[in-house]
Formats: structure tokens, sequence, C-alpha cells
């Protein structure tokens, strides 16, 4: 069977955004864990070894911690995430997204500068939502201040 588009078996493209959904899972997983830890007083070094995680990232985050910053918020792309790797239903997935207070991406002279809009958008191109999920929200996001209406 082939996606349509190209001549991808389309099994082989879901195994591999099932593959890549869940590594970016692990790894904000990974993260949200070494700030745990921090908090808790641990050592660089010993989060390094219990996590797996290489120590310039231990490091790296606890600067962030230290500075005030939040390290890996929540963001509707790992919510969509987690739906297609089954982590959470459909329904969860919804509610959260329909309540999300989307930001819209604004093109700047020489760089585009992504809202949180733009991950409800890159979930539908991958498919990781459905064309029904995604025209309801467009219909919710359209009608926050500053939808980019064309």
């Amino acid at each position: 069977m082939t996606t349509g588009q190209d001549d991808r078996p389309s099994g082989s493209w879901d195994e591999l955004l099932m593959a890549t959904a869940v590594a970016e899972l692990e790894l904000i997983d990974r993260d949200r864990e070494t700030v745990r830890l921090i908090e808790a007083g641990w050592e660089d070094e010993r989060i390094a070894e219990q996590l797996g995680q290489r120590l310039g990232v231990v490091r790296s985050i606890r600067g962030q911690v230290s500075q005030g910053e939040e390290v890996q918020p929540l963001t509707p792309h790992e919510v969509g995430l987690r739906r297609f790797v089954g982590e959470i239903t459909t329904e969860e997935m919804m509610e959260r997204l329909r309540s999300w207070p989307y930001t819209f991406g604004k093109l700047h002279y020489d760089f585009y500068d992504a809202g949180s809009w733009d991950d409800v958008a890159g979930l539908a191109a991958l498919d990781q939502i459905t064309d029904e999920e995604y025209r309801e929200l467009r219909l919710i996001a359209e009608q926050m201040p500053g939808y980019p209406h064309d």
C-alpha cells in the first residue's frame, strides 16, 4: 500500500512517524525528570548517570532552572504526539487543544517567528491529527486575536 503522494510504503512512513514521536517524547520526559532531580538536590553527575543524560545537557538544564526558565513547557505539538503514540485519548487531546491560548507566527524581514498554532498545523501536515480535528481547532483559532486571516 502506498501513500498516494509518492512511492513510500505507508507502513514504513507510519513506523517512522511513530518512532520519531516516541523519541521526541522520551527526550521531553528525560529533560523534565532532570529538572525534578535538580530540584530534589541531586548532583549533576548523579543525574547524568541515573538518566543516561549527557553531563553537558544536565548542566545546561541546571542553568535554565537557575535562571527561572521553564524547561520543556507543554506545547500543542507535545499534546498531539502524546495522543499519536496512545498516551492520552483523542478526547483528552481535543479538550486541551480546544482551550489552548494560541499564538500566531509572524514573518519578519529575515526570519519566521513561529507561534503555538504552527504546532497544530505541523501535526495536521504529518497526519498526526485528522483533517476533522484540524478543522475544528482552526474554527476556534480563527476567533482568537492575532489570527492571520488570509
